[in-house]
């Protein structure tokens, strides 16, 4: 008797107080979660793909070079690391963070070597106005790239979701170091930059 009561009581409370709409059916909900954040990472796409666009008409309009060497990679990475999140998106809409911090990080690498490889030419060209010392930066920070990237690959790291934001945070805080030395010693650090 006290179970009929009780299945009563629910029903009654199901009919006079329905459940509210974000309770709707979870697929619905989740398919519209994931357009979310697909949607996200397409605008974000659509904005580095506007900025290597400016940076072009920029270039044609110009009288000689407006966009270093260094800037036409960062612009072209951007553009290359974004479509592979858009398309990660595609089969895990919430992203795992280590797809893009993989693409971020062989990306990295890519500029970083390009770096070097243009920071050894202008040297062998002109060793006195190009240092050893500014390629050995070059040296050192595709080194960091390399290993940044292997950290990512690297098979046992299968970190925690408090794991993987704990490294991004760890590198976040290196990148935000970097530029506040870079900026603080401009005039003795990137002197000689191509």
């Amino acid at each position: 008797m006290g179970a009929i009561v009780l299945q009563a009581a629910i029903l009654i409370l199901g009919w006079t107080h329905p459940l509210p709409a974000q309770a709707a059916d979870p697929a619905e909900r989740r398919s519209a979660h994931d357009e979310l954040h697909s949607r996200y990472a397409e605008a974000r796409l659509k904005l580095a793909e506007l900025d290597l666009e400016k940076a072009t008409l920029l270039e044609n309009q110009g009288n000689g070079r407006l966009v270093s060497d260094h800037d036409w990679r960062r612009l072209r990475s951007r553009v290359a690391v974004l479509r592979e999140i858009v398309e990660a998106h595609g089969e895990h809409p919430h992203g795992t963070g280590i797809d893009g911090q993989r693409a971020r990080a062989r990306a990295a690498v890519k500029i970083a070597e390009a770096d070097l490889a243009q920071a050894r030419e202008i040297h062998d060209l002109k060793p006195t106005d190009f240092t050893d010392i500014a390629v050995r930066r070059f040296e050192a920070k595709a080194e960091i790239a390399r290993l940044r990237l292997a950290l990512w690959d690297d098979p046992e790291n299968v970190p925690s979701i408090i794991d993987e934001m704990q490294m991004q945070i760890d590198q976040l805080t290196d990148h935000v170091v970097d530029l506040l030395d870079q900026v603080e010693n401009e005039r003795v650090s990137d002197s000689n930059r191509p």
